[in-house]
């Protein structure tokens, strides 16, 4: 594949040069991904000492209380499953609007294409 003639060589000064740059980046991302890592389960055990006797049933499926009331966080819950299910059916509409787009604008005349876009070209 590679001839005696190559540039790409190990005393490359400009090989050498990205290797110790690739290197070096390699090296900070690893500790940016390290120190997050830090946070993230220290925040985890802190929750799971200090809140883990207090996680029970009731606390998932009871609603809200009023403040000073005993109660769960079933509102918190089903608002943010019903907000996912929400937020993925506009981004599943709208991909299926611009997949529609593309059918018309590749294949004209294709029935494929007329089919798919007149039920969602109000989302494009």
């Amino acid at each position: 594949m590679f001839n005696t003639d190559s540039t790409v060589t190990l005393q490359n000064p400009i090989f050498k040069r990205r290797r110790l740059f690739n290197k070096l980046m390699l090296a900070l991302a690893l500790s940016a991904l390290a120190f997050g890592l830090f946070w993230l389960f220290w925040i985890i055990y802190t929750l799971i000492v200090k809140g883990g006797g207090a996680l029970s049933l009731s606390l998932l499926t009871q609603p809200t209380p009023p403040p000073g009331g005993v109660g769960g966080l079933m509102n918190a819950i089903v608002g943010s499953v019903l907000m996912a299910v929400d937020c993925y059916w506009l981004v599943y509409l709208r991909g299926l609007c611009r997949a529609g787009r593309a059918l018309l604008s590749v294949g004209r005349g294709v029935r494929t294409g007329h089919s798919c876009y007149p039920r969602c070209c109000a989302l494009h």
